[in-house]
């Protein structure tokens, strides 16, 4: 699958929905769609360049990315299918929770009806945030 096809894709996912704001469209050679609610104040975006590799993320830099060559159009569609699923589940505020896992890095689950989902931070932006904590004072 292309980037174009994919972003027909993306575009045919999205509900109308007057709570929430949601704009499709593709940057260099990657699909994308983002919703945000002006009432939860959180957005998500799901990306592709329609084959290769897959990614939602969320608030906070919390994402999940799907990486697989020659993927197949009908896993395509069901791959940004369930991620559009998923980040529309987030900005509603439905079934997700921030929790920490087993070595207490922090992650946001939703719970699916496929099961729970876990969106992880990346090393990177962990170590960078907790060099920014300042000590606390004396």
């Amino acid at each position: 699958m292309r980037t174009l096809d994919a972003l027909k894709v993306l575009s045919s996912l999205v509900p109308p929905d007057p709570g929430l704001l949601s704009e499709v469209g593709t940057r260099r050679d990657i699909a994308f769609v983002r919703i945000s609610s002006p009432d939860t104040h959180r957005w998500a975006v799901v990306s592709s360049p329609g084959d290769r590799w897959f990614a939602l993320e969320v608030n906070g830099g919390f994402s999940l990315d799907k990486f697989e060559e020659d993927t197949l159009d009908e896993d395509v569609r069901a791959y940004l299918t369930s991620y559009v699923g998923y980040a529309l589940q987030y900005v509603r505020g439905s079934n997700s929770t921030e929790k920490r896992n087993l070595l207490g890095l922090p992650e946001v689950e939703l719970t699916t009806a496929e099961g729970t989902v876990r969106l992880s931070r990346s090393l990177y932006r962990t170590l960078r945030d907790l060099t920014r904590l300042k000590p606390p004072k004396q």
